[in-house]
């Protein structure tokens, strides 16, 4: 089972989840404002140390493919 089955926190503003076409057992986290991508909950990349972190985090891990 995936960890985001169980995450059932609020997404940040501008945040949605949502499943992966090429890999049904998946979910990814999508930024309706900036269009960036991550499999990583954005919440947890907050924790990691802010709003830099997250920008930073997700243009190095942004995913352009059949999410």
């Amino acid at each position: 089972m995936n960890v985001a089955d169980l995450d059932n926190r609020p997404l940040p503003a501008g945040w949605i989840r949502r499943q992966s076409k090429s890999r049904k057992d998946k979910y990814y986290y999508f930024n309706t404002v900036t269009g960036n991508s991550s499999w990583k909950n954005p919440l947890d990349i907050l924790d990691l140390g802010g709003h830099d972190e997250l920008s930073s985090h997700v243009s190095s891990s942004f995913l352009h493919y059949n999410l």
